[in-house]
């Protein structure tokens, strides 16, 4: 305490000042960076937000599109000969993403389903084509 009282008044107001401005930097700089990190974390956040919407979008259309076509494809499904209508099977080859187009009825007595009518592009063996997809799309349906 004796060493205070020999310091000058201009020099512990400077001290006392000098501190404060320290402590109120400090005091700045530790909000400024939470809250720039607050920001970037809810940035992302927004960003990653708006980009699994717009991606969703996309899924959604293009399915809501391939089910739109396959239910006009279907529409010519005569259920008596189980065969497909003449315009489907000829338009069928020239379609881009559809491999195959398949009808199958549940089963009565058993919990499964039972393939009626069957059409394709090629003349590939198309059970064993739907049996890898089918299987692809369960697997993929676990791992999620």
């Amino acid at each position: 305490m004796g060493n205070l009282k020999n310091i000058s008044l201009k020099f512990k107001l400077l001290f006392i000042f000098v501190g404060l401005s320290t402590s109120v930097l400090l005091s700045y700089a530790y909000l400024a960076l939470s809250d720039f990190e607050n920001d970037k974390i809810a940035y992302v956040f927004d960003s990653t937000l708006a980009q699994s919407k717009s991606i969703s979008n996309l899924v959604r259309t293009d399915l809501e599109f391939y089910i739109d076509k396959i239910k006009f494809f279907s529409r010519g499904f005569d259920s008596k000969t189980m065969n497909f209508h003449s315009y489907t099977k000829s338009i069928l080859p020239f379609e881009k993403n559809i491999e195959f187009l398949a009808i199958y009825t549940k089963s009565e007595n058993e919990p499964q389903y039972i393939q009626k009518s069957i059409i394709s592009k090629s003349n590939i063996n198309i059970n064993q084509k739907l049996t890898s997809t089918i299987n692809t799309l369960t697997t993929q349906a676990m791992l999620h």
